[in-house]
């Protein structure tokens, strides 16, 4: 909000945004039945022209996959190697917050997808999933505007904002098309996608113009950690737990659609329960927002240890900061450093995709989304970080993180000295 009258009150625009995440709410609650019903002939008229097109189909599904997990795990990748930390944090977070959020918000509603309701409309992708809010609208809304956010609030963005707004237009379009390629596809219905797509705008603008983490300098960003472990440990509790009461006590009978899924996607043809496991698993992906916190909180823990400063000096510390915050150098040779390092954290998740579904429910979680992701996401946000910076070669020849603390105290000593002597 550091466009906006500063002598507006930060209470004012906190209550004008529950009011709109209200709205948002009571707009699906009114209106889901009139767009579904709209939904189904606007499909079907869809379809009949593109299902003779297999270069039609494939541009669509160029970009659904861009929705998906191979497009939200290459996006985070990029964000890894050439931002900061505290950006890639960011938006790791508002990924899992965004999956986290589709899930349950699914499982709340238990509504099925439209080719489930309409035999004339062809499932080119049979999800099997809850259809209610679009995962593929909110998550890339949420995940691609708050990219945009980071990548114009630089300098460079400052005296050109044409190309700021060029860059915003281009990512909704972007964002638009994936998600006429889900209602193309027969997967979710207008009301579906509409939903999706403002729950993942409420996220980008909670998380930057309310909460303003963006704005967060250096050293407020990683007191966060070292600070206010407790009631983080204890909002991640509650999120699970909830979690866990939508999966055990949450029932929506979908045995009706059967028929359908075994004759329409018959690769893919299983009950949608409370129990089945693609329609609960997204819920534990905030087990990568977890691993990814308690990976900082280490590494801010363990810098501290190595400077053998905590909080004395706060000047000292900032500098110590800022120098673990800003890893990202382009130099080749420590960007491809960092791409190994992220592909060999995230091995993890990978080889987790590998592992079968015939476990129980629970097992399946813990061995497909709470282990994998946990690991991977502490793993690249602390023994990734320490071993690049400990051993990354700097311009101009300056040493490692621990001696340029030394030389930042050595700093702060002769500007304390100079100050002395002034007066």
């Amino acid at each position: 909000m550091n466009d906006i009258d500063n002598n507006i009150p930060k209470s004012f625009y906190l209550k004008i945004y529950l009011s709109a995440v209200i709205f948002v709410f009571l707009f699906e609650l009114c209106y889901h039945k009139i767009l579904l019903q709209l939904s189904l002939p606007t499909i079907r008229l869809i379809q009949s022209h593109i299902l003779d097109s297999p270069l039609s189909i494939l541009i669509l599904r160029i970009f659904t996959e861009c929705g998906t997990k191979f497009g939200t795990l290459s996006t985070l990748f990029l964000t890894y190697v050439f931002m900061d930390i505290k950006q890639s944090f960011i938006i790791l977070n508002v990924v899992s917050l965004g999956v986290y959020l589709d899930n349950v918000l699914k499982n709340v509603y238990g509504n099925p997808r439209p080719y489930m309701l309409d035999i004339l409309i062809h499932p080119i992708d049979c999800e099997i999933s809850f259809g209610n809010p679009s995962g593929h609208s909110l998550n890339s809304i949420a995940l691609f505007l708050s990219v945009w956010h980071i990548v114009t609030d630089s300098d460079y963005f400052k005296t050109r904002k044409i190309w700021k707004y060029i860059l915003l237009c281009f990512t909704i379009t972007f964002v638009l098309m994936i998600m006429f390629s889900r209602l193309a596809f027969g997967v979710h219905s207008l009301n579906q996608l509409l939903f999706g797509f403002t729950i993942g705008i409420i996220i980008y603008y909670g998380v930057f113009h309310i909460l303003e983490v963006n704005n967060w300098d250096t050293t407020e960003f990683f007191n966060k950690f070292s600070d206010n472990l407790l009631s983080n440990v204890m909002i991640f509790t509650l999120m699970i737990l909830f979690n866990i009461f939508l999966i055990l006590f949450n029932k929506h009978d979908m045995s009706k659609y059967d028929n359908i899924l075994h004759e329409r996607c018959p690769h893919k043809a299983i009950s949608i329960l409370k129990f089945d496991f693609s329609s609960n698993a997204g819920g534990f992906l905030i087990f990568l927002a977890i691993g990814s916190y308690f990976g900082i909180y280490s590494l801010v823990k363990h810098v501290n240890r190595e400077s053998n400063n905590t909080s004395e000096d706060p000047i000292v510390r900032t500098l110590e900061y800022t120098e673990l915050n800003n890893w990202n150098d382009l130099e080749l040779k420590n960007v491809l450093i960092r791409v190994i390092l992220f592909t060999l954290c995230s091995l993890p998740v990978l080889i987790s995709d590998t592992l079968s579904n015939k476990h129980s429910m629970f097992t399946n979680f813990f061995l497909k989304i709470i282990i994998p992701n946990f690991i991977a996401s502490f793993l690249i946000y602390y023994p990734a970080i320490l071993i690049y910076i400990k051993n990354k070669i700097k311009y101009e020849g300056s040493g490692n993180m621990e001696e340029n603390v030394i030389k930042s105290k050595d700093v702060v000593e002769e500007y304390k000295k100079v100050s002395i002597a002034e007066i």
